[in-house]
């Protein structure tokens, strides 16, 4: 308590003591160091070629897992003794996992840039610095240091170089050629799904067209009963936001088609209930024009635009609800086509498209403007890359077997990453390894103007640049120093290659 004195002042009159789980500064701070650092460190043991390897043994009963990826190393340690330590790693533990769902890769690297500016600016700080000018200096180091790496960085320009870097992300030689052809291929939007196989197996296919997790709407529709499928050739296509309920919500289009000459029919609805269901399916065992309707999976706000992408794809009108119209407003002109569709139980593949390449352009433009505007941990950032990716052209199937579930669970973790990095890297480009591409910063970071507390914290920034390198040469067996020295002499572009055990250029 500090009750008032005789002048009004506060004196205090007993001593307050703090429950023992409430730490003050500096043994807050220490302690929430601790934590950071010691996740860090765990994360950054495994970065590069010859990085380390994490053994976890989650209990007795239980083999060990021997780890060599940062992100799920750091998932695996769920609690730190002591609440400001547990705050400190549970804060690494956040941004590494991060980068690893909105990157794919790079959670190693990111901690070893982390864990070295941190030290190093606790290092710098003394009495009297001031540490929101230190952090402005860090902040402005940073900007800089990001701009010249956008600005170095090259586009993949091929099939080599997306196989090159699929290799070094996946380690392994011929998976790194399929998932860097199918990249290449199909492009960074492009379709591109795993299929696991038990035993020993690597392969990709390509199908061209669209490839959609729309399954047909009840088994009557089969006309393949091995293959759980149904194939329209040359298909007439309605899309509609109506619920198809009665026969007469879908006798007209029939009717259409019958008229036409048409032999098949796909149905893209909201919903196509029993009576509708019935019709369509009395005019597949007639065989008079076979017939198929297909569940729209998305939710929410992107079910319509979904079904208007398909709409797109085949040159069709989508007749909309909110505007009263009708499967009886219908004119031939109004479905669209395709030049063959496969419908299955749990997927749609639409080949050949009747719809314009500029009109399906323009789609995707307008789609990936409205994809700029999020972050990629946001709810509606995957559904709209799924869209962009079925109205791109060509669809890829990366099939990988082993006779071990954990491994095929492993391997299309690893692929799923891979594919993250590469379609970045396709649109946003690459820069050079070995660690070459972050002490090319440092000259720009010299260049920057600042003084007194804000220039240290452009020192620790400048630090945690060359940390890279220094974690590869110690990898390598080499001494930091020496390593760093060399790659500064050979000029810019030039890093260590830590599998050579030599200085190249990394451009």
């Amino acid at each position: 308590m500090w009750p008032r004195g005789p002048r009004g002042r506060g004196a205090p009159t007993k001593e307050v003591k703090l429950r023992p789980d409430v730490l003050l500064s500096p043994d807050a701070l220490a302690q929430f160091k601790r934590g950071f650092l010691e996740m860090a460190e765990l994360a950054a043991i495994t970065y590069g070629p010859r990085g380390g390897v994490v053994g976890n043994l989650p209990d007795l009963h239980r083999e060990p897992e021997l780890l060599t990826d940062a992100a799920t190393i750091t998932r695996r340690i769920i609690q730190m003794p002591g609440r400001a330590r547990d705050m400190g790693a549970m804060l690494a533990r956040h941004f590494i996992w991060r980068v690893r769902q909105e990157v794919g890769d790079g959670s190693a690297l990111s901690a070893v840039l982390a864990e070295s500016m941190l030290r190093e600016a606790i290092h710098l700080s003394t009495d009297g610095v001031n540490v929101q000018m230190m952090r402005r200096g860090i902040d402005r180091a940073i900007a800089a240091a990001s701009e010249h790496l956008i600005k170095i960085a090259k586009p993949l320009s091929g099939e080599a170089d997306c196989v090159a870097l699929a290799t070094s992300i996946l380690g392994d030689p011929a998976l790194g050629k399929v998932v860097g052809e199918v990249i290449d291929l199909v492009g960074p939007d492009g379709a591109i799904t795993i299929e696991e196989y038990v035993g020993p197996y690597l392969e990709r296919e390509y199908v061209e067209g669209a490839r959609l997790d729309w399954g047909m709407t009840s088994p009557y529709f089969e006309t393949d009963e091995t293959r759980h499928e149904t194939v329209l050739e040359q298909p007439y296509v309605f899309v509609t936001s109506n619920k198809l309920s009665h026969p007469q919500d879908i006798l007209p289009v029939l009717e259409l088609v019958r008229q036409a000459g048409g032999k098949s029919l796909f149905v893209v609805a909201d919903q196509t209930q029993a009576d509708a269901l019935a019709t369509l399916a009395v005019n597949n065992q007639k065989g008079d024009i076979r017939c198929c309707s297909v569940k729209v999976e998305a939710l929410g706000e992107q079910r319509v635009p979904s079904m208007e992408d398909i709409a797109i794809l085949t040159n069709a009108r989508i007749f909309l609800a909110d505007q009263g119209l009708k499967a009886s407003d219908a004119r031939i002109e109004d479905l669209g086509r395709a030049r063959r569709i496969v419908v299955r139980a749990k997927e749609t593949i639409i080949v050949g498209g009747a719809g314009s390449s500029a009109a399906i352009r323009a789609r995707i433009r307008s789609i990936r403007d409205r994809l700029r505007e999020l972050k990629p941990s946001d709810d509606k950032y995957k559904p709209l890359r799924e869209r962009i990716g079925h109205l791109s052209t060509g669809v890829a199937i990366i099939k990988i077997g082993s006779f071990s579930a954990k491994e095929r669970k492993e391997k299309r973790e690893q692929i799923e990453n891979a594919l993250l990095v590469l379609s970045a890297s396709t649109e946003l480009g690459m820069v050079p390894g070995g660690g070459a591409a972050y002490l090319s910063c440092l000259p720009v970071l010299k260049r920057l103007k600042a003084e007194g507390d804000e220039l240290l914290g452009i020192r620790a920034v400048m630090y945690a640049l060359e940390a890279p390198m220094r974690r590869l040469a110690a990898s390598g067996g080499q001494h930091p120093p020496v390593v760093l020295d060399a790659a500064r002499r050979r000029g810019n572009g030039f890093g260590y290659d830590v599998v050579a055990d030599k200085i190249v250029d990394m451009r």
